[in-house]
């Protein structure tokens, strides 16, 4: 089988490299290349060089020789608009290779569209892939103007009517959708987020160091993950903190973290496949959002055996139980924050380490995810 993979509008392979992502996305279909699943894979971007990147990653042999990367074309204007304009005529654009493929899939809603476009063009089976329900996060956040959330909401709504599959990573999702679009149960597959769960292990590469007596955090800098009731909450308890990422709440933290006069470090970003070595450092990650998708960050957080404390919102709670695989704030504010981080220092780490990776193994590694993801493309290639 040959799959084609419709990059999220805007996205590009220069941006996963550049954002530490891109030995994460990638292995899903290197497994299934490794598996013989697949025969080949390309990946439709919207990076202008992306084609060129492929090929240096190929020579140093971080990305297998099978995935084909067609780039957004040099001679078509770029930014936000060019970028919404392509999304359109990319069917068009790419109509050589897209005849030639078995299956569609997209990584995200955003642009999605184009991936429907080609299934009505060439007829080939779709598998919309949704990692969260932006229009479903909007309107708990309520951040945006009414227009565009319901703008938000039409788009996906046609999304999941015309395609032939529609995958997500958390049950919360799954049913959200069913249940304010109408979608038929038939149609929709929980796929969860997946770990490498030999990469990501306890006290991998780390030398046998003693940990570090800091919190870690993984992830955007951006307002859902609720950072500044985190770095209140470990203030108030006079704890350190390190931040891994970046996003545009980057100087309103630096800011807030001046104006509190707290031990946090804001790390940037590193690559995925340094992540283990840094996590096993830690003896606790924090992820406090208003809510979440299916959080890979925590996923790999709880692969190593940290002991990790979340919020009891959706996308976090279907994966830490509280006091037996992690700890959970009853709200969202800094105070419930700084409970929760109390509860966890006061634990007993090796049964909470056990049941974190325990679960790990049992539900989200990359081999029972393909598997999953295996029997999906049998099917629609069946129907």
């Amino acid at each position: 089988m040959k799959l084609g993979l419709f990059f999220t509008r805007s996205a590009s392979l220069s941006e996963w490299v550049q954002a530490g992502l891109f030995d994460r996305e990638k292995l899903i279909y290197e497994r299934h290349l490794l598996d013989n699943t697949l025969t080949s894979v390309v990946w439709f971007t919207y990076g202008k060089n992306d084609y060129h990147i492929a090929e240096d990653l190929i020579k140093m042999g971080r990305l297998d020789a099978r995935i084909i990367v067609k780039e957004y074309p040099r001679w078509f204007p770029h930014g936000r608009i060019g970028c919404f304009v392509y999304s359109f005529l990319l069917p068009l654009f790419q109509f050589r290779m897209l005849r030639k493929l078995d299956l569609l899939k997209t990584n995200q809603l955003d642009g999605a569209w184009a991936a429907v476009f080609a299934r009505f063009l060439y007829g080939k089976p779709l598998l919309l892939r949704c990692g969260y329900v932006q229009s479903a996060l909007e309107c708990h956040l309520n951040r945006l103007p009414l227009w565009r959330t319901r703008l938000m909401h039409l788009t996906e709504n046609f999304l999941y009517k015309f395609s032939d599959i529609a995958i997500f990573s958390s049950n919360h999702d799954a049913e959200y959708v069913a249940t304010n679009f109408k979608v038929s149960s038939a149609k929709i597959y929980i796929l969860p987020n997946y770990v490498d769960e030999c990469l990501f292990s306890p006290k991998i590469n780390t030398k046998n160091l003693d940990k570090v007596d800091r919190i870690l955090f993984i992830g955007r800098l951006s307002s859902e993950k609720n950072l500044l009731n985190l770095v209140k909450a470990v203030t108030l308890l006079k704890i350190p903190l390190d931040l891994f990422g970046s996003g545009p709440l980057k100087e309103e933290l630096e800011k807030y973290i001046v104006e509190l006069g707290s031990d946090i470090r804001l790390m940037g970003t590193v690559s995925n496949n340094k992540l283990p070595a840094i996590i096993n450092r830690y003896q606790y990650f924090a992820l406090t959002s208003f809510r979440e998708g299916m959080p890979k960050s925590l996923l790999e957080a709880m692969s190593c055996g940290l002991t990790c404390i979340g919020t009891d919102v959706i996308g976090i709670n279907e994966l830490i139980q509280d006091g037996v695989n992690g700890f959970l704030a009853k709200k969202t504010d800094a105070e419930s924050i700084s409970r929760a981080i109390e509860r966890a220092q006061a634990a007993n780490h090796v049964r909470i380490s056990e049941a974190a990776r325990k679960l790990i193994l049992n539900k989200f590694t990359i081999s029972v995810v393909a598997k999953k993801e295996k029997a999906l493309f049998l099917t629609l290639m069946n129907s």
